[in-house]
C-alpha cells in the first residue's frame, strides 16, 4: 500500500511536502549488525560490474540512491551487501517485503572457510537477516541487516549485556536493553559466552528492536 500512500500525500501534503517528497529516495537500509558493511546496486543474477561499493556503519539507517525516480518500477531493484571484500551476500531484493536469510558468499582473496564462492563469512557465520519492512506510512521500503541470533528482553527490568569472546581481556559491553526489546548480537561475536544482568538504574536503554520472525530469538526470562 505505499502507492496509495503516495496518492494520499499528494492530495492532503501542501506544496512544500510534495516537493520535498519528490527527492526522498524509496529506499532505506539500517545497519543492525554490530560491523561496519558496504552495499552496492545488482540484479537480480548478482553484483552489477563497477558498482560503486558504499560504506554504512554499524547503528547507521542511511538512504539507497541508487536507482533514478521512474514512475513504474520496471526491473527488481536489488543489492549486495558485504565486509572489507572477504564476504558478500547474494543479491537482496529492497522492494521485496518480508524476511529473509542471505547467504554469504566468500569472495576471492577474502580468507575464510569454503573460499572463492562457497559459503561462510565473519568468523564462520554463513548469513545475515535480511527484513523488508514499509516506513513513512508505506511509503518507503526499510532494509534492516541484522545477525542471525538476536536477544529480546521478556523480563520487567533492562538488561547489561556483556559478551565475552575469545582474545578479549574483558568482555565486550552491549547497549542495555530496555523491558519486550531485542538486539541483534553484532557478528563478530556471536561465538562468545553471552553473560545477562539487571542494568545499573538510572542509566539509559535501547528501546530499537531487529523485528524478525524467523525464530532465532533466545529469550533473556
Amino acid at each position: 500500500w505505499g502507492a496509495a500512500a503516495r496518492v494520499k500525500e499528494a492530495f492532503t501534503a501542501t506544496l512544500d511536502e510534495l516537493v520535498a517528497s519528490r527527492g526522498r529516495p524509496p529506499y532505506r537500509m539500517r545497519n543492525e549488525t554490530g560491523v561496519p558493511l558496504s552495499y552496492r546496486k545488482a540484479t537480480a543474477a548478482g553484483p552489477l560490474a563497477n558498482a560503486q561499493a558504499n560504506p554504512i556503519e554499524s547503528g547507521v539507517e542511511a538512504p539507497l540512491q541508487l536507482w533514478s525516480s521512474d514512475a513504474v518500477q520496471h526491473t527488481l531493484h536489488c543489492i549486495t551487501v558485504g565486509r572489507h571484500g572477504a564476504w558478500e551476500t547474494r543479491p537482496l531484493p529492497v522492494a521485496s517485503t518480508g524476511t529473509f536469510v542471505v547467504p554469504l558468499m566468500h569472495t576471492r582473496g577474502g580468507g575464510g572457510h569454503g573460499g572463492s564462492g562457497g559459503g561462510g563469512g565473519e568468523h564462520g557465520v554463513g548469513a545475515l537477516v535480511a527484513r523488508v519492512e514499509l516506513a513513512d506510512e508505506g511509503s518507503t521500503s526499510l532494509l534492516r541487516l541484522g545477525s542471525l541470533v538476536q536477544l529480546r528482553n521478556c523480563t520487567g527490568t533492562p538488561l547489561e549485556i556483556q559478551v565475552d569472546h575469545e582474545g578479549a581481556v574483558d568482555p565486550e559491553v552491549l547497549p542495555d536493553l530496555a523491558p519486550s526489546a531485542s538486539t541483534s548480537v553484532p557478528l563478530h561475536l556471536l561465538h562468545g559466552g553471552v553473560m545477562l544482568r539487571p542494568a545499573p538504574k538510572g542509566r539509559s536503554v535501547t528501546l530499537d528492536s531487529l523485528a524478525s520472525s524467523t525464530g532465532s530469538g533466545k529469550d533473556a526470562s
